[in-house]
């Protein structure tokens, strides 16, 4: 069966397959740091949060069907960017989810269904960044 932890790392690896053509990095998140108090190293950086599970169907006494949503972070430095730079990044963030294979190669997902926020400019500690957040929505069946 796909767990959590699975289908979190099968979006790790996706997501650095944009890396050097797209993203600086790909960070998972350790839950012990505000994300603009990190230390990253390269921009674009893509943080990984944490999966929650959104939904549950039951189809029949035994199988389950389960909305698991997991949420990718982006920050973008905010004083280097191009017309254009932010929604060139949200697409390809998109495109490597929905042209690949859509059930992260994991038994139990069905389907992995990608959607992006509005971005926004944030200023902390004197640093502009500019943040977005990619939501996969993972249908994942589920054996009782």
């Amino acid at each position: 069966m796909s767990t959590l932890f699975d289908i979190k790392n099968a979006a790790v690896n996706r997501l650095q397959t944009l890396v050097g053509s797209g993203l600086g990095e790909v960070i998972v998140d350790n839950y012990r740091e505000h994300y603009l108090d990190r230390d990253i190293a390269s921009y674009p950086a893509a943080i990984v949060l944490g999966a929650s599970v959104e939904a549950a169907e039951m189809l029949t006494n035994n199988d389950n069907v389960r909305d698991v949503k997991l949420d990718v972070l982006v920050v973008m430095q905010g004083d280097d960017l191009s017309d254009g730079d932010v929604e060139n990044l949200q697409e390809a963030i998109l495109n490597v989810f929905d042209s690949s294979d859509k059930t992260f190669n994991l038994p139990d997902v069905l389907g992995v269904f990608p959607s992006v926020s509005q971005p926004e400019l944030v200023v902390y500690a004197d640093k502009r960044r500019v943040v977005f957040t990619v939501s996969l929505l993972v249908k994942m069946a589920y054996n009782l």
